[in-house]
C-alpha cells in the first residue's frame, strides 16, 4: 500500500471517507477555483501531461472535458509544445470559469519536475519508447498513477522492470492499447476465447517495418529545444528534423524508424494487433514460442504461439501464393490495420477499428454491438480505475506482454534468423547473442 507520504492529501481524504474514517473531505464549491464545475476541487484527480505531441494533445483535449479532473501541469523539452499545452489548458478552463479567466497550469521542460509535486495524482505520458521504460519506473517510485502510451518499453528488461515498479509501489498503470476499451474488439476476442471458431490455427494482421540503423546529417539544434533531454536514455546523436519536428507535430512517431530511438512500425502500429491477438488467444501473460523473420520462402514475419497457432504480419492482403484463403474470405479484402483476422476450424472473425467486425459464417457475430456501443475512452477508463484503485483494462502487465512481442520481432529482424523464445523465463533458448538484446545500455543519469 502507498504510505501517506507517497499520496496526495486529496487521495488520503478520499480514502478516509470511503473507509468510513473520521477524516472526510470538506465540500468546497466549484466557484472556489473560479470554475463552474459540478465536482468539488477536493475530489478531482489532479494530472500532469508529459510530452505534448500528437497523442498527448488528443488525450489532453479529451481530459479537459471531464469535471472530475484538474490538469495542473504539462511538460515537454520543446518550448512551443509545452507553451501550447499550457495555453490549451488555461484557455479551456477559462471558458468554463465564471470570471472568464484562468491561470493555473505550470509548464516544465522535464516531467521530472512533476514527480516531486505532492498535489499531482497521476501522469499521462507520451514520450517515445526511448523514454517510456525509465519514465514509468520513476513515476511509480514517486507514487504517481500512470497512463503511458505504447509501446511502453524499448526492451524486455524495461518492460519487466515496469511491472515490478508498478506492483511494488501500488500505483495504477494503464498502457495505451486503447482497443481494450472498445466494444467490437471485446466482443470479437470474447467469441474467440469462448470457442465460437473452434481451435484457432492462424491469425493475420498488417505488416509494419522494424526500426533500422541510420545516420542522419547533423543540423543546428533549435534554441527552443532541449535536445539532450529529448534523447534522454537513448545514445546521443546530433539533431535532425526527421526525428523531431518543431512546432505542430506532423505525425505520431517520426523518430520510430531510427533504431537508437524506437522500434519501428511493428511496435507503433502492429503492436495494437499483438494486443488483440493476446486477448483473443488468452495469452495476456505469455508470448510466442518462435519468431521467424521474412526469408526467401516467406516474405512475412511469422510468430508461432502455443497450441500450434501461427500469427503472421502480411502486406495488406492475404496472398493466395502463400496463404490458404479461408472459405468465405475475399482475398481482395484488406486486412484491417491495428486489427486481426482469427481463423479457426469453424470459421473466421475479422475485427478492426471504426466498429469493423465481420465473420464467416455471419451467424457467429450476429449479436455484434452497434458501431460505438460501449466504446469508452481508454484514458477515462484509467481515471475510473484510479478512483476505485483497481487494475485497468490494459494494466501494465498486460501492456508489457503486448509490447514484448514486437520487441522480439525487431530482434529477429536485426539478427535475420529464426529465434526460439521461452515466454515463462523471458529468454531466448540457447542464444546468447539474442539474449544480450533483451536489454540495452542507458545513458546516465537515466539508468533503471
Amino acid at each position: 500500500m502507498n504510505t501517506p507520504s507517497s499520496i496526495s492529501r486529496r487521495r488520503f481524504l478520499q480514502t478516509s471517507a470511503f473507509l468510513g474514517g473520521i477524516a472526510a473531505p470538506c465540500l468546497i464549491p466549484g466557484s472556489a477555483l473560479g470554475l463552474n464545475r459540478s465536482v468539488s476541487p477536493g475530489n478531482r484527480i489532479t494530472l500532469g501531461f508529459a510530452g505534448i505531441g500528437c497523442m498527448n494533445r488528443g488525450h489532453l483535449s479529451n481530459t479537459l472535458q471531464y469535471d472530475d479532473t484538474q490538469v495542473v501541469a504539462v511538460s515537454d523539452p520543446d518550448q512551443w509544445r509545452r507553451d501550447t499545452g499550457k495555453a490549451t489548458v488555461e484557455t479551456r478552463y477559462a471558458q468554463r470559469a465564471e470570471s472568464g479567466q484562468f491561470k493555473g497550469c505550470d509548464a516544465y521542460r522535464s516531467f521530472h519536475e512533476m514527480l516531486d509535486r505532492p498535489d499531482i495524482d497521476g501522469l499521462v505520458m507520451a514520450l517515445g519508447e526511448q523514454w517510456h521504460g525509465p519514465a514509468v519506473i520513476m513515476a511509480a517510485k514517486a507514487g504517481k498513477d500512470i497512463y503511458v502510451e505504447k509501446p511502453n518499453a524499448y526492451t524486455v528488461h524495461e518492460a519487466l522492470a515496469q511491472v515490478d515498479a508498478v506492483r511494488r509501489h501500488s500505483v495504477i498503470c494503464q498502457v495505451g492499447y486503447q482497443q481494450r476499451s472498445w466494444a467490437n474488439f471485446e466482443f470479437a476476442c470474447r467469441l474467440v476465447r469462448e470457442g465460437a471458431l473452434g481451435r484457432i490455427s492462424r491469425v493475420y494482421t498488417v505488416h509494419h517495418d522494424p526500426s533500422v540503423e541510420i545516420e542522419l546529417p547533423e543540423e543546428p539544434t533549435p534554441p527552443t529545444l532541449d535536445w539532450d533531454l529529448w534523447l534522454g536514455p537513448a545514445p546521443w546523436r546530433p539533431f535532425n528534423h526527421r526525428l523531431h519536428y518543431l512546432g505542430n507535430p506532423l505525425n505520431v512517431v517520426p523518430w520510430s524508424f531510427c533504431k537508437d530511438l524506437g522500434l519501428g512500425g511493428i511496435a507503433s502500429g502492429s503492436s495494437h494487433a499483438f494486443d488483440i491477438v493476446h486477448w483473443g488467444l488468452d495469452l495476456d501473460k505469455s508470448g510466442p514460442l518462435e519468431i521467424i523473420p521474412p526469408n526467401d520462402q516467406c516474405p512475412f514475419i511469422t510468430f508461432k504461439y502455443p497450441n500450434d497457432v501461427t500469427f503472421q504480419i502480411v502486406h495488406g492482403r492475404l496472398n493466395p501464393q502463400y496463404h490458404d484463403i479461408p472459405e468465405g474470405f475475399d482475398p481482395i479484402t484488406s486486412v484491417q490495420a491495428f486489427g486481426a483476422v482469427f481463423i479457426g476450424e469453424k470459421g473466421w472473425i475479422h475485427v478492426g477499428r471504426q466498429g469493423y467486425l465481420k465473420s464467416y459464417p455471419a451467424e457467429i457475430a450476429k449479436d455484434r454491438p452497434s458501431r460505438y456501443e460501449g466504446h469508452l475512452s481508454h484514458v477515462r477508463e484509467w481515471l475510473d480505475c484510479v478512483r476505485l484503485r483497481k487494475r485497468p483494462a490494459c494494466d501494465v502487465e498486460i501492456g508489457s506482454h503486448s509490447s514484448i512481442d514486437p520487441i522480439l520481432g525487431n530482434i529477429a529482424y536485426w539478427l535475420n534468423r529464426p529465434l526460439r523464445w521461452d515466454p515463462a523465463k523471458y529468454e531466448f533458448i540457447n542464444d546468447d547473442e539474442a539474449n544480450r538484446l533483451r536489454s540495452r545500455a542507458i545513458r546516465q543519469p537515466w539508468m533503471i
